[in-house]
Parts: C-alpha cells; sequence; structure tokens
C-alpha cells in the first residue's frame, strides 16, 4: 500500500512537473509576444515624437510650405484649373487651420469648380441626348437579358 502510495505521489509530481514547465514555456512565449508590441509601440511613439517635435519648431517651413501652396493655387486659378486649385488650398488649411480666409478662398473655388463640373456634364448629356443617345454604352438588342420574366 506505501509503495503505491509512494509511486502515485511520484506521479503526481511528474505531472505537476509538466504542468509548471508547460506553464513557463507558454508564459515565456507570451513575454515574447509582448515585448515584440512594445518594441512596435516605441517605434509609433518615436515616430510620432519626431513627427511632433518638427511640428513645433516648423513654423516658418510651415508658414512658407502654406505660402507656396496658395501661390500654385492662384497659379491653377489663372490657367482655368479650379479642381487643382482647391486641393492646393486644402493642402494649404491642413498647415494652418486657423485662417478663416483660406477657408473661404478654398470653398469659393471648390464651388467653382463644382460649377465646371456640373456643366461640362450637363453639355455632354445634352449632346447625348440631341445625337439620341444614352450616356451609358450601348447594350446589344438581339437577346434579351436571361432573367428576363417574359421569356
Amino acid at each position: 500500500m506505501q509503495v503505491v502510495e509512494a509511486k502515485d505521489r511520484e506521479a503526481d509530481k511528474r505531472v505537476a512537473m509538466k504542468a509548471a514547465l508547460e506553464r513557463q514555456r507558454e508564459e515565456a512565449i507570451q513575454a515574447r509576444k509582448d515585448a515584440a508590441k512594445q518594441k512596435e509601440r516605441d517605434k509609433r511613439d518615436k515616430k510620432r515624437k519626431a513627427k511632433m517635435s518638427s511640428r513645433l519648431l516648423g513654423h516658418e517651413a510651415r508658414d512658407s510650405k502654406a505660402r507656396e501652396h496658395v501661390n500654385k493655387a492662384e497659379q491653377e486659378i489663372k490657367a482655368g484649373n479650379h479642381g487643382a486649385a482647391a486641393g492646393l488650398f486644402r493642402l494649404a488649411m491642413d498647415l494652418l487651420p486657423d485662417d478663416q480666409a483660406l477657408y473661404k478662398r478654398w470653398e469659393d473655388t471648390l464651388g467653382e469648380a463644382n460649377r465646371v463640373r456640373a456643366k461640362v456634364a450637363l453639355e455632354k448629356a445634352q449632346t447625348f441626348w440631341r445625337r439620341g443617345m444614352s450616356s451609358r454604352p450601348p447594350t446589344s438588342s438581339r437577346r434579351p437579358p436571361a432573367r428576363c420574366p417574359h421569356r
């Protein structure tokens, strides 16, 4: 009886040792995963901090880049490219978000670009209509679609 109990205790110890080793292995795997996540997080934080410091130190560069975008936008307006100008005003607004005059110019230019696009679309539609065409590509008239309920 005592021999059987001793063997049972030994078996229980072996099972407990195996369970402890398995837990340690799983903890080590989890620790490696956590370390990799922390490394990625630190890398993102470093990039974010570098970006923030460059933003804080680069007021003059930011203002000059915004002026550059505004100048290009004015050139695009003179060339009649209101859509491109609106995009450039939007880039300038990203750099100077509190500038209300810039916002107004962007809004006006975007409105003009939309009017021009609408005018072109209307002219195309009228041309198609006059020719008796739709704006959709022509479809074959030989056979009705397969799901036609009348077939």
